[in-house]
């Protein structure tokens, strides 16, 4: 069994995630100082893009090093010394020992709770949201929350996955040897998908709201002119006679 970090990595990604997240504490720091300025100079341009891209290997670094030291942890939990240098020694002696592996992976379950609880809101606000449009603008915030809907059902199947993932009979951590079950997947993984799936369904959400208002502006508008915020809020359904 093969070594998936060793110490030496650890301390490269625990220097990398200080040094660009103070990269980019310094840029914006600077990019705030440079605001106040007359002028536009090159540091100034150089500030703004440390500012605007210092933050993914900063996120990359800090998510490598808390993957890396949860790894390394449970190797010494099951007996394992990991090396200073995984490339002067690739290959384990013996495979960890867990005497008492626990029957129900709480990192999955908890991974799996996360999901739950944002499939649990979205669906309140999806509720909120078809309540609201489809008094004002008819089948159109219907689909518009259908469509939000899907994001709900997604959210469910990733709980659905995690939950399945919590049982030792099927599934392993990556720091246990065993063909026979597959790997789960690990904390600091799981919660950089969570935020990833975050990212999309506030961008998709976005549209859809973004959407759903231009929509009704542009009824209002058609029927009351530039006037039209006098009567925000008024329901306005298609087929209605404009002015």
């Amino acid at each position: 069994m093969k070594y998936k970090y060793d110490k030496r990595e650890q301390r490269i990604f625990l220097a990398c995630g200080i040094i660009f997240t103070g990269l980019f504490l310094l840029a914006l720091i600077a990019v705030r100082l440079q605001d106040k300025a007359a002028d536009i100079n090159a540091f100034g341009i150089i500030c703004v893009i440390a500012e605007m891209f210092t933050p993914i290997p900063a996120f990359a670094s800090w998510y490598a090093y808390f993957d890396c030291t949860a790894y390394i942890r449970k190797l010494e939990q099951g007996g394992v010394s990991v090396p200073e240098d995984k490339r002067f020694e690739p290959v384990m002696a013996a495979p960890p020992v867990y005497p008492g592996e626990e029957k129900d992976s709480k990192q999955s379950m908890a991974l799996a709770a996360i999901c739950f609880v944002i499939a649990a809101m979205l669906l309140i606000h999806t509720v909120v949201f078809y309540i609201k449009w489809n008094a004002r603008i008819g089948s159109e915030g219907g689909f518009m929350s259908a469509i939000q809907f899907i994001a709900v059902i997604l959210w469910c199947i990733g709980g659905i996955v995690y939950f399945r993932q919590r049982s030792a009979a099927s599934y392993r951590d990556d720091t246990v040897f065993d063909p026979g079950r597959k790997e789960r997947t690990g904390l600091a993984k799981g919660i950089l998908i969570i935020m990833i799936m975050l990212a999309v369904t506030a961008a998709a959400l976005s549209v859809a709201s973004s959407m759903t208002n231009y929509v009704y502006r542009t009824r209002m508008y058609e029927k009351y002119g530039e006037n039209w915020r006098v009567h925000d809020g008024e329901a306005i359904r298609p087929g209605e006679v404009y002015r």
